[in-house]
């Protein structure tokens, strides 16, 4: 059950994330410069990184527990689909 909670709660972070780097953030940038589009996008990505590494951290962390736990083929498939987005 916590393996479970866990893994929904860190997707649904992920979800929500990517959801508001596509309406608030790539909409955003179309009010700036090319020149300070590239000042604020190196700012950018290193503030989000302190949000995403941890989620994607653990995703990855609790789908490897999982295979490694229950190792049934749906575990197989959502650890390899991570792996692969990284």
């Amino acid at each position: 059950m916590y393996l479970e909670l866990s893994t929904v709660l860190v997707n649904f972070g992920l979800v929500m994330l990517g959801w508001m780097t596509q309406l608030v953030t790539y909409p955003g940038m179309t009010y700036y410069s090319e020149s300070n589009l590239k000042r604020w996008h190196s700012l950018y990505t290193s503030r989000v990184t302190v949000f995403a590494l941890p989620l994607m951290t653990s995703q990855l962390g609790l789908y490897g527990y999982a295979v490694f736990q229950r190792s049934g083929p749906l575990d197989w498939v959502l650890f390899g689909l991570t792996v692969g987005a990284w």
